[in-house]
């Protein structure tokens, strides 16, 4: 029999808004349905229509993606529904979109991923040692990676690319690999409390091509820490030098391919191996808890 699954919508102050997602029935297997109502409170949509919902993204091989972007049927007045079917566990479901500047934000239901089964086949990381990886911390940091795609478990293979901390921050790089090779890499850091659990959750998302993620290099800077920027390089690399607006150039020694800098605005990253010969250049992207967006229509 069907059970009954929660949901949620993401949000700071935009929870305050009453919207959200309607319990669903079923377990997460394809077929299951689950439904949402979207109030739009305080005229938000008088002047923009109704809310936009983006699901299921398919990735190419080159990096691109398409969404399935529906508009919920209007139920009432200033009211929507519509319903979305799952054929997987992970935690979110799609993206919403309302009217009056607020963005995309997370549309949810509560995850039923075993972050063990997750972690088949992840290892060995790509850089560096992950005896320090514990439960609890590989159930946050494989749990926002796999959410983050939005892609089944069971069509996806995963891999760690570097785990450690940088600048006091759990910080774990994971890349979630679509059936067309193109990679969907999160970037998971946490602050951790007593009990070993995290708080304080971070994420970047990046979609890459289909290619070995030996040769993937990272660079991002955390919103609350916006002049540190985290730095995770191809296999080969031994430093970095990041660049800064006023076009400033920082050097970085990397340890099992990872470092950081204190640099204000930085835009680029520039890793060199021991010849100093660069091996990729990334931008620095702001971290923040969105994850992927897509265009709207």
């Amino acid at each position: 029999m069907a059970r009954a699954r929660s949901g949620w919508i993401s949000g700071g102050e935009q929870a305050d808004l009453s919207r959200r997602w309607v319990a669903g029935l079923g377990d997460g297997s394809a077929g299951d349905v689950g439904a949402y109502i979207v109030p739009c409170a305080d005229g938000l949509c008088a002047d923009g229509g109704g809310p936009l919902v983006a699901h299921d993204p398919q990735y190419a091989a080159d990096g691109s993606v398409r969404w399935t972007i529906d508009r919920p049927q209007p139920s009432g007045p200033g009211w929507w529904q519509g319903t979305l079917a799952w054929s997987h566990r992970t935690g979110t479901v799609g993206r919403i979109h309302l009217p009056g500047g607020l963005g995309w934000d997370v549309l949810g239901a509560n995850s039923n991923e075993d972050p063990a089964l997750l972690a088949a086949g992840a290892f060995p990381s790509v850089h560096g040692d992950t005896t320090h990886l514990t439960r609890e911390r590989a159930r946050y940091a494989f749990g926002a990676a796999q959410e983050a795609s939005q892609l089944p478990s069971d069509t996806t293979a995963r891999r760690v690319l570097w785990s450690g901390t940088i600048d006091g921050w759990w910080t774990d790089v994971i890349a979630v690999t679509s059936l067309s090779g193109a990679h969907v890499v999160t970037v998971a850091t946490a602050t951790p409390q007593a009990d070993g659990t995290p708080a304080e959750e971070r994420r970047l998302t990046e979609v890459l091509p289909a290619g070995p993620l030996e040769r993937v290099g990272l660079a991002w800077k955390q919103a609350v820490l916006p002049g540190v920027a985290g730095l995770v390089g191809p296999v080969g690399a031994v430093s970095a030098q990041v660049v800064s607006a006023d076009g400033g150039r920082h050097p970085v020694a990397l340890v099992d391919g990872a470092g950081s800098a204190d640099v204000v605005d930085p835009v680029r990253a520039d890793f060199l191996d021991a010849s100093g010969r660069v091996l990729a250049t990334v931008p620095v992207r702001t971290q923040d808890t969105d994850g992927l967006t897509p265009a709207l229509p």
